[in-house]
């Protein structure tokens, strides 16, 4: 039924002055439901939240493991010679150890790393390195396959076997005995991790409703994680006990992926309807809401339709050339991978190398963690009060803030000024750090946000694959200090500052925009057949840009 609304009085005079009030009766019709309306606040939003909340936390001890377990330890002796009394730094050590080869050398750690154990030291440290290289290879391709599964057979169904396989993996690297077993079972931690990865984000996306996806993904995110994983690797204070640490903080993300719904979107968008209505009768009676089974399925029929319309969504299978279908397309995807690469490479490229940041590895890890964390309340804060703050504002500022940080280190060093300022540059190069955490949250954001349903996680895939060629990398990162110790600094101040200039250039502001369903048609593709129908290429960017 329309309801009824009470327009403004009229008044009419007749001839003898006297007035009539009439009351104009006006029908409005009801807001018709559409899909984001089944994604309220409530308690399955709190199980997906919790849910997340572990995901991440296994994510990311699997990510930074290796930042302990390969922490290269300080050389104090070797036979009679006290290096610490010497005041000796580690370069200096290592061309004495090179030329005598008859003491054993002792290292002392933070940290029971590998290195300590296995005698790898000096030159045998870049053995480590490539270690973590070749197991951030694995991260590469569960990307790719994790992003492919998870359009083909389902988010939920995906991440519950790759968890699963993740954290057996991770029991198995910690009975480790020498370098090459460890690597081989940390690169299929790192593939079952990456898989994760990327999809953990997309379907949180989906599950949550529009206006809440930044602050939620700024209050569950790495950062807090950063600190709870310190803490935890101070207390196992051993490689193989950390290992098996991470494993069983595996546990409650697997319990609570077994016990949510698939995604709703994807479901529709393979033609699952009933499916679909089951899993939405799931979160209606978690939530305590009414369920209308008619209104429901009318819509989630209409939106299939809808889609199947548009250049055939359901029975056609996507693959990753089509986030460079078209012009469109390649811009976003291009600004977003370089984004994405960028962040590893920094964030990464000084986490692998805490040796080289002056004071102790769990104070660092703790106070990186901290800042990241109240950058994200501050834009979890500040996002959903300030309008115009949109998505790529933020991650503009962000990127010229390590523009800032980078450039400014490189210029203490090549002026050899780090006495004066070496407080001011440790801060800055753990500012570098927590400020890579919006690229990544801000980044995910935009291209759930840009890309349709069909491509979603496939795009989401994709910045991962970027980001795991920056962590690939990123071991290496300060070896540019062979040339010069700012060599790491400029390089990240320069490819920074050209991501910021392509991000304003390419992204188009998504903030308060509903998630786009439609594929762009073929008609528009940059290369392939000319077909009529669908949704062109400039019809995308103007649902991006326009008032919801």
């Amino acid at each position: 039924m329309p309801s009824i609304i009470k327009m403004d009085t009229l008044v009419s005079k007749t001839d003898d002055a006297e007035a009539t009030e009439k009351i104009v009766s006006v029908p409005v019709p009801e807001k018709k439901m559409v899909i984001e309306d089944f994604f309220k606040l409530g308690w399955y939003t709190a199980i997906i939240c919790a849910m997340y909340q572990f995901f991440i936390l296994s994510q990311l001890g699997n990510m930074v493991f290796m930042t302990f377990g390969g922490l290269v330890p300080k050389i104090e002796s070797c036979g009679h010679q006290n290096f610490t009394t010497l005041g000796w730094d580690q370069k200096q050590v290592c061309a004495y150890l090179k030329n005598n080869t008859d003491c054993v050398p002792v290292a002392k750690g933070a940290f029971e790393s590998v290195n300590i154990e296995w005698n790898y030291l000096c030159e045998d440290r870049l053995k480590i390195k490539t270690s973590i290289s070749v197991q951030m290879i694995g991260v590469i391709f569960g990307s790719i396959v994790g992003g492919q599964l998870s359009d083909l057979y389902g988010r939920r169904k995906i991440l519950l076997w790759a968890i699963i396989f993740c954290a057996a993996f991770v029991v198995a690297s910690s009975f480790s005995t020498e370098i090459i077993s460890l690597t081989a079972t940390r690169t299929f931690v790192g593939f079952f991790n990456g898989m994760t990865i990327s999809i953990i984000a997309v379907f949180i996306i989906e599950n949550v409703p529009k206006n809440d996806r930044v602050w939620i993904n700024n209050v569950i995110t790495w950062s807090p994680n950063t600190i709870i994983f310190a803490i935890v690797a101070y207390f196992a204070h051993e490689w193989r006990i950390l290992a098996r640490s991470t494993a069983a903080l595996t546990i409650p993300a697997i319990l609570l992926c077994y016990f949510v719904c698939e995604s709703v979107r994807w479901l529709v968008q393979k033609g699952r309807i009933q499916d679909a209505q089951d899993a939405v009768k799931k979160i209606f009676g978690i939530n305590r809401r009414t369920y209308n089974e008619q209104e429901v399925k009318e819509l989630l029929e209409a939106e299939f339709s809808k889609n199947s319309s548009s250049a055939g969504s359901a029975a056609k299978k996507y693959s990753f050339y089509h986030l460079y279908s078209t012009w469109t397309f390649a811009s976003y995807s291009a600004t977003l991978h370089i984004t994405f690469f960028i962040a590893s490479l920094a964030q990464y490229g000084i986490l692998f190398n805490l040796e080289k940041l002056s004071g102790s590895v769990y104070t660092n890890m703790i106070l990186m963690g901290s800042l990241r964390y109240l950058m994200n309340i501050a834009i979890a804060i500040l996002d959903p009060r300030i309008p115009k703050l949109g998505r790529r504002t933020i991650l503009i500022m962000f990127v010229l803030a390590i523009t800032a940080s980078c450039g400014f280190i490189s210029f203490v060093l090549i002026f050899n000024l780090k006495e004066e300022f070496g407080l001011v540059v440790r801060i800055l190069q753990i500012s570098c750090v927590a400020l890579t955490s919006q690229l990544y949250i801000i980044g995910g954001i935009c291209s759930s946000e840009l890309f349709p349903t069909p491509v979603r996680n496939l795009s989401y895939s994709a910045l991962q694959f970027f980001s795991r060629i920056g962590v690939v990398l990123a071991p290496y990162l300060f070896y540019l200090g062979s040339f010069h110790d700012s060599a790491p600094y400029l390089t990240l101040a320069v490819i920074t500052l050209v991501t910021a200039a392509s991000f304003y250039k390419f992204i188009p502001e998504t903030k308060g925009k509903p998630l786009n369903e439609q594929m762009p048609s073929e008609e528009d593709y940059i290369f392939g057949a000319k077909k009529a129908g669908g949704l062109t290429d400039s019809d995308v960017t103007e649902k991006m840009v326009a008032k919801e």
